[in-house]
């Protein structure tokens, strides 16, 4: 049984594109996976292009980029194992539903009272739902019929 859906990471997206280039008799090639019989993940990315950088390169080091305080680091370490998002964003939302309620009386009076909760737990991560809820009724005879 499958909890999640499968997500395609970062190799097999790029062994995906060879495929298809070489189904559709082209020879395989990509700025981002390079050129050759299989791809070849960078190990920077977004460091000034979007083919990427390998280690040993001058180009990634770190001191020729400059942190602004409202930019970002233009050079990031790429995660070739690749990260299944679904997972991370998506759960699974269960819910539950709970209530108490106590109601009597005698031949002069009539009450009730009853007391909820409600809580369901979002399928997005860090999103719920919570309801408290209170209830009272009551009768009285005050004169005699």
């Amino acid at each position: 049984m499958r909890l999640h859906h499968d997500m395609l990471n970062t190799a097999e997206l790029g062994a995906l594109l060879w495929k298809q280039q070489l189904g559709a008799g082209i020879t395989p090639s990509s700025p981002q996976y390079g050129k050759g019989t299989s791809p070849v993940i960078p190990d920077y990315i977004l460091a000034g292009s979007s083919s990427g950088l390998f280690e040993g390169n001058p180009a990634v080091d770190p001191s020729k980029y400059s942190f602004e305080q409202n930019g970002f680091y233009q050079i990031i370490r790429a995660n070739k194992e690749g990260t299944n998002w679904f997972k991370e964003m998506v759960q699974s939302a269960p819910t539950q539903s709970h209530n108490l309620s106590a109601s009597g009386g005698t031949d002069k009076s009539i009450y009730s009272l009853s007391l909820g909760y409600y809580s369901e737990v979002g399928t997005q991560k860090y999103t719920f739902y919570d309801r408290y809820s209170i209830r009272s009724n009551s009768e009285l005879k005050l004169t005699k019929q």
